[in-house]
């Protein structure tokens, strides 16, 4: 369903930079997803953590699954 609204999405634009930017905005990050991931890395700086060890069990699953179906989606192994 997602790849059909892609599709009218991209034909809907009137040349290719419209639809980079279309097509970051329906990918973005919620504004919420955003501020939490700033307050961890903020928290993590203040604690003297140095900044490569910043993200957390859960943004590492996320990151994972987004890999994961964007192999999918181009078919990789």
């Amino acid at each position: 369903m997602l790849s059909a609204f892609e599709q009218s999405l991209r034909q809907g634009c009137k040349d290719e930079p419209e639809w980079r930017r279309e097509h970051g905005k329906l990918y973005a990050e919620p504004p919420s997803v955003k501020q939490a991931r700033r307050e961890e890395v903020r928290r993590a700086v203040q604690n003297g953590e140095p900044r490569s060890a910043v993200m957390s069990a859960d943004s590492v699953s996320a990151l994972l699954a987004s890999m994961t179906a964007t192999d999918a989606k181009y078919g990789a192994l």
